[in-house]
């Protein structure tokens, strides 16, 4: 059962349950009332009778005597008195064995006694004995008494509860307000600068008014970020479009330059091609946010993978790393080719710059893509890090390419994971498969203490 009730539904069974509640005390409160006064009034009627009987024959400290026999009968039909114990009830001293004085309840028969006990001036005890059980006239008409005081409180009960839930509707009647207003609202839009307006103003407008300005100030950032993002990529695109060209123009204008300077125009040639791969991710980030945003056709991650693989082997140039491709079974993929190209080329780059011996091993199969090098590996700090705000962490190592990748599967609905021990390398993996379990695919599995599935945020 889902016990997580929305704040209204919270506060209208919270005033129903302290209204039934106090219903409950307070009729079990009358009733106690009640039964408590019919107490005291057998008890007080017990005290009063046998005062008066006494006030008329006990005129000094020794008259009567205990065992006067020829005194006048109490008046009531229900009172018996008794001078001493001679004629007392046997079954009186076994119901009360101390016959000390005081004032007892007792039942004797399926008769219920009020039994008054005074000392006398001689030293004998005078007795009162009121039968209660013939009384019945007086619980009628304390049981017609109570259900009176009932029946006048249960129609004020029902109306302090109908006023408890309009009052409560009344309070919570902006909240749900500024509730319904920020569910039925586009998610990537600005909230109107009229809307804080509309609330009048206590705390809760307080805070539909800082609600505002928080979520235009953040939708106001993130377009600043974008808007950048797309107009530093585009007048990037330009430089670096103008660089390529003319280091391919150089190239065929002087096919036997000098050695040294064919390094150096190597080296420009590579860090051209970074830069042209980053701007195309920038742009791919600041354009495109959900799937919805892709244009999908079947890709084939098998001629993709390889086709990364040699753009960026220069990066492996004199360096005894072997890389090995391990088809398991791979299937074209739906999804939008530029988008895969990126995510492939941003891990292959990763694992290409920082393994300088060892091997590289890439796993693609229908669900998943991973690559494994045998590079220097993640710190255990950094990879904890990692799975808690991948933003935090420093750029060096797998920064920059951990952080593309990430956005760009959160955009598509896939899962990454990454594995890394430092000194000994890092796996990664791209599972495109959602529908597919691959906590174990494609060569190695997943060790919970030191892997990070990077989550969506």
């Amino acid at each position: 059962m889902n016990w997580n009730l929305k704040l209204r539904n919270k506060i209208i069974l919270a005033f129903i349950g302290y209204s039934i509640l106090l219903s409950s005390l307070t009729i079990l409160g009358v009733i106690l009332a009640t039964q408590i006064s019919e107490t005291r009034s057998y008890r007080n009627r017990a005290k009063i009778e046998a005062e008066y009987y006494l006030s008329d024959y006990i005129s000094s400290f020794n008259a009567p005597s205990s065992n006067s026999f020829n005194s006048t009968k109490p008046p009531s039909p229900f009172i018996t008195t008794y001078f001493g114990n001679e004629l007392l009830p046997k079954w009186v001293p076994e119901k009360v064995p101390a016959l000390k004085e005081g004032t007892y309840f007792v039942d004797h028969y399926q008769q219920k006694y009020c039994l008054l006990i005074r000392r006398l001036p001689d030293g004998e005890n005078f007795y009162l004995l009121y039968n209660i059980s013939r009384q019945g006239k007086y619980s009628a008409s304390l049981h017609s008494l109570q259900r009176s005081i009932l029946l006048t409180l249960l129609p004020i009960m029902i109306l302090a509860l109908i006023l408890g839930l309009v009052t409560a509707h009344k309070v919570i009647g902006p909240i749900l307000k500024l509730d319904s207003f920020i569910r039925n609202r586009p998610e990537n839009e600005r909230l109107p600068e009229y809307f804080d307006k509309n609330i009048h103003a206590d705390e809760i407008g307080f805070l539909a008014k800082t609600l505002t300005k928080s979520i235009n100030n953040m939708h106001d950032s993130i377009e600043r970020e974008n808007s950048f993002a797309r107009d530093a990529s585009h007048e990037l695109r330009t430089p670096v479009t103008t660089m390529k060209n003319s280091l391919e123009l150089l190239d065929e204008l002087n096919p036997e330059m000098d050695k040294n300077v064919e390094k150096i125009i190597g080296r420009i040639s590579r860090a051209t091609s970074n830069m042209e791969h980053l701007i195309k991710s920038f742009l791919w980030l600041s354009r495109r946010k959900n799937l919805d945003d892709f244009d999908s056709v079947e890709v084939p991650i098998k001629e993709l993978v390889h086709e990364v693989i040699s753009e960026q082997s220069y990066i492996l140039e004199k360096r005894d790393v072997v890389i090995t491709v391990f088809d398991e079974g791979s299937e074209n993929i739906t999804a939008e080719p530029q988008l895969t190209k990126i995510l492939i080329a941003n891990l292959v780059r990763n694992a290409f710059t920082y393994t300088n011996s060892g091997y590289v091993k890439i796993h693609i199969n229908k669900s998943c893509f991973q690559i494994h090098d045998s590079g220097r590996g993640i710190k255990p700090e950094v990879l904890k890090m990692m799975n808690k705000d991948l933003k935090a962490f420093p750029a060096d190592g797998f920064g920059l390419g951990i952080s593309i990748v990430k956005r760009l599967c959160n955009s598509l609905g896939w899962s990454f994971y990454i594995f890394s021990e430092e000194g000994k390398g890092t796996v990664a993996r791209i599972c495109y498969n959602t529908a597919d379990d691959c906590a174990n695919c494609a060569g190695f599995s997943l060790q919970s203490n030191r892997v990070a599935r990077v989550e969506n945020v």
